[in-house]
């Protein structure tokens, strides 16, 4: 016997072909057994669909989804405003209206991600002041590591271009740190560390072993940096050189917190940021990469 069930009508929800010489009595005592199992079934399935809006997390379904709303709202916006005739009307040449569109960008990017995470259910660990501290020192250790690396591997990395943009009022010089040290780094750092090496982690760890496990987190940091050099679009050999950097060391601020604390990696990214407006600001420029 086949049972075949419709959800058109609860009422008739099985119809009996017979395959074999079995008796209706038979059949209808299964038919009606099943009845209940299959309304039971659908029960379960609205109250899935209509009494819980969270979806299921797959980072490998989530990742070009941020990815796609990364280029559009951080390059593509800023381009097309900047590009648009009121802005080349500006005394300074559009820079206030580009950083405000900049910051206007961080904004709805965070507020995308967060939306996301939340109706995916993710959850992160948030820190105290001990990871705040961790933070400050993995930001000042990754700025060191950076420029040393500069200096010996790209000696012009830090070479100021003469077309970067002047931050020419207190406006545009407070949108350039709210975005750099407040705003990025949360963003970059909930996404980059806690989304796709997350995910890194659960593709390279495949072994028990704890030489095996060590190297796959090693790789796993590694594909996470390369995703957040190349999300820069700057392909420049030093630029590129300066983001991995940066991705291993926020990657590893992030591995070597306790159970993976998002907090360290953000403040250390907050850290380098400034450090980088620091040295821009001494050099009489603000820019943001």
């Amino acid at each position: 016997m086949l049972l075949v069930s419709t959800q058109e009508n609860p009422e008739e929800t099985c119809t009996l072909i017979d395959d074999d010489d079995d008796d209706d009595e038979e059949n209808v005592s299964y038919c009606a057994s099943d009845i209940r199992v299959v309304r039971s079934t659908n029960a379960n399935a609205r109250k899935i669909d209509y009494d819980n809006d969270d979806v299921k997390f797959d980072p490998l379904e989530f990742i070009p989804y941020f990815l796609y709303a990364w280029v559009v709202l951080g390059f593509v916006l800023p381009s097309v405003v900047s590009s648009l005739p009121i802005a080349q009307e500006q005394d300074d040449g559009g820079i206030a209206l580009l950083y405000t569109t900049r910051l206007c960008s961080e904004v709805a990017k965070l507020a995308y991600l967060s939306y996301a995470l939340k109706k995916r259910s993710f959850n992160l660990n948030i820190g105290n002041s001990q990871h705040v501290i961790s933070g400050v020192v993995f930001g000042i250790g990754t700025s060191v590591a950076a420029r040393v690396a500069e200096k010996i591997i790209a000696p012009s990395l830090v070479e100021l271009s003469s077309s970067a943009s002047h931050a020419t009022s207190i406006s545009a010089a407070f949108t350039v740190i709210l975005s750099s040290t407040v705003l990025a780094p949360i963003t970059e750092e909930l996404f980059f560390r806690g989304v796709v090496l997350e995910c890194g982690l659960n593709i390279f760890h495949q072994s028990k072993q704890k030489s095996t496990r060590v190297f796959s987190t090693v790789l796993a940091n590694v594909f996470a940096a390369v995703i957040f050099s190349l999300a820069h679009f700057n392909f420049s050999m030093s630029a590129m050189l300066n983001l991995f950097i940066c991705g291993i060391g926020f990657g590893f601020a992030f591995l070597s917190s306790e159970r993976r604390n998002i907090t360290v990696p953000i403040i250390a990214h907050s850290v380098y940021n400034a450090s980088v407006l620091i040295e821009s600001y001494a050099n009489e420029a603000l820019f943001v990469q």
